[in-house]
């Protein structure tokens, strides 16, 4: 039988932690099918700056965004 556990080593992100934290740049604010698996319980920031201006400020707004999120995984 297939659990999670096997199905997850089958990805290409299997040998990794799922992310806590996943950053879109260039003001879209979809997945584009990105890590839809592993991203069931992500916080999601999303950056109208492009990827080549996404700078040390940004990434601070990200993670002051992470820091308030209530994570409670499903729960």
């Amino acid at each position: 039988m297939l659990d999670e556990g096997q199905f997850s080593k089958f990805l290409p992100s299997g040998k990794f932690p799922p992310p806590d934290l996943i950053i879109r740049t260039g003001g879209t604010m979809r997945t584009s099918g990105y890590w839809l698996y592993d991203s069931e319980y992500s916080e999601w920031y999303f950056s109208d700056k492009y990827w080549p201006e996404f700078d040390a400020q940004e990434l601070d707004k990200a993670l002051e965004q992470f820091s308030g999120a209530i994570r409670n995984f499903g729960k």
